[in-house]
């Protein structure tokens, strides 16, 4: 094999083989054949996944090591995609065009948007494609400085550049789907999906076109009394709407209506594909926390009782390895809060807090709904009216012994808040910064979100980290679907208990390795 290739790929809507322009130390070419671009131990790229379906179709393995330019630059942004504006700093253009003269810029630009369908057809186009190369060859060096810079080069070339590989290859090979259960399960959604829209329609006259474009407390705030978390749905409306919905009934209809909503119209794509795999596009850097996310279609979304459609091969098993509290264990680590550690190695976290606050465990549900809201950085005030609207005969009195229970994590947050304001950022130990708006100042914003970005953030090595080891380990299974706190692989059928032990060990290893207070639990569960 060749040593490194540097390639741009451009999805090709007229043709299955894409647009692929590429460059190594002796030349700059337009690829036509894909075992040219395969025949090289390492590419670093722009949007390889493009290649994907012509590898499948000549039925290739993929054994190049891939270096996605646009992991690199998503790492480096720090800053929420809806805090962008649809800018995107990783398009094409907006990565190179610097670099680019104007008459180059405008070449590449038809290129893009599919307004030169054959670039050769172009009489310059030999030299520009030479040009752009010579851009891209910069633009890689350049963003491997800034890498550099902030922190951010072991985290790519330790964590997100082999998890980038592993998902290449599970996108290649895909997840086969269960077509005999796929038309019911649509059934039974298109059904829920309906029932909640018409509820919103009859019951509080609520437009369902609305649904989508929920973004803020004045578009519901006629419809329910909650006006006091205003600005809790001003920061993330949905997530408010999640912790809030067994309170509101609208808010319930319309949480059913949206995801229901969605699962039936991801299922739809999945019932009209020629194929019996679906073959998913994975983000690595999918969130600002480096979560992975898959893009298309989206499976990470299903309700559980959804996602009886995908099946393994014959002879395998799947095996599905969960995380039991996992962000609230990686919490009392971090912050080394005594009585949230012995909370968590005692068992369920949320049955501990009710016993101490309530001498029962019947407070379990609003002991789960207070903690998450506090970790993800509600105001006290709010969540004395949400532990009241829940419970009306929870006293303030035992409200307050909440907080006194985990003194510690307060002074962990207010430390973080502190540093990050100093530092103009939050990051985990290997990188993955999160930016404030600016350096020496925080906002109420800021101060919301800097506690969970770290908690999240970690939680994302963590996760990355076991992946890599068992991919490393036993190359043997198969990654099938990351599922935030929880992971599905595929084994031989016969092997599925010992390697499920196996899985877990790893896992847990990886979580001690960054949390070694913790007796993290992690379950076997049903996808």
């Amino acid at each position: 094999m060749h040593n490194v290739l540097y390639c741009i790929v451009i999805k090709n809507p007229f043709k299955k083989m894409p647009i692929i322009f590429a460059g190594d130390k002796s030349s700059t070419f337009l690829v036509n054949d894909i075992d040219l671009l395969l025949s090289y131990k390492r590419i670093i790229a722009y949007d390889f996944h493009y290649c994907l379906e012509t590898i499948r179709s000549k039925n290739r393995k993929l054994n190049s090591d891939i270096i996605d330019i646009k992991v690199i630059k998503k790492l480096l942004i720090g800053i929420p995609k809806k805090k962008l504006e649809d800018k995107k700093p990783w398009s094409l253009g907006n990565l190179i065009n610097r670099y680019l003269d104007k008459k180059e810029s405008i070449w590449l630009k038809r290129v893009y948007e599919f307004q030169s369908i054959d670039p050769l057809s172009d009489p310059l186009s030999v030299e520009i494609i030479k040009k752009v190369m010579t851009a891209f060859f910069q633009l890689y060096k350049d963003l491997v400085s800034q890498l550099k810079e902030q922190n951010e080069l072991q985290r790519f070339f330790k964590v997100e550049y082999p998890v980038t590989n592993i998902f290449l290859k599970r996108e290649l090979n895909g997840i086969k789907i269960a077509k005999s259960k796929l038309d019911d399960k649509i059934k039974e959604l298109k059904k829920d999906y309906y029932r909640s829209l018409k509820q919103l329609e009859f019951k509080y006259d609520f437009s369902s076109h609305r649904i989508m474009l929920l973004n803020e407390w004045d578009d519901i705030r006629s419809y329910i009394g909650k006006s006091e978390f205003k600005d809790d749905f001003n920061y993330n409306i949905w997530e408010t709407i999640e912790i809030l919905r067994e309170q509101e009934e609208f808010l319930e209809l319309l949480y059913e209506a949206k995801y229901s909503g969605r699962d039936f119209k991801e299922l739809l794509k999945y019932s009209v594909d020629k194929y019996v795999k679906i073959y998913p596009n994975f983000d690595v850097i999918g969130t600002v926390t480096a979560r992975i996310l898959i893009t298309k279609p989206g499976i990470q979304y299903l309700k559980k009782e959804n996602r009886k459609i995908f099946e393994p091969v014959k002879n395998k098993s799947f095996i599905y390895v969960d995380f039991d509290q996992f962000e609230p264990g990686i919490l009392a680590s971090l912050s080394k809060d005594k009585n949230l550690i012995e909370f968590y190695n005692k068992g369920d976290i949320y049955n501990q807090i009710s016993e101490v606050l309530f001498n029962d465990m019947e407070h379990r549900r609003i002991c789960k709904t207070l903690f998450l809201a506090y970790l993800y950085g509600m105001a006290k005030d709010r969540l004395l009216s949400l532990a009241k609207s829940s419970d009306e005969k929870i006293e303030t009195r035992s409200f307050k012994n909440f907080f006194k229970l985990f003194e510690g994590s307060e002074k962990y947050r207010a430390k973080l808040l502190s540093d990050s304001r100093d530092n103009g950022f939050v990051d985990t130990y290997m990188g993955n910064r999160r930016y404030l708006r600016n350096k020496g100042s925080i906002t109420q914003e800021e101060k919301r979100w800097v506690l969970s970005q770290k908690i999240q953030g970690t939680a994302s090595l963590i996760f990355k980290r076991g992946i890599i080891a068992i991919n490393q380990k036993y190359p043997e299974l198969n990654i099938m679907v990351p599922m935030h706190d929880a992971l599905l692989i595929e084994v031989e059928a016969e092997s599925e208990e010992a390697y499920s032990q196996k899985v877990i060990r790893i896992m847990k290893e990886k979580y001690n390795e960054v949390c070694p207070e913790i007796d993290v639990r992690i379950s076997l569960e049903e996808f």
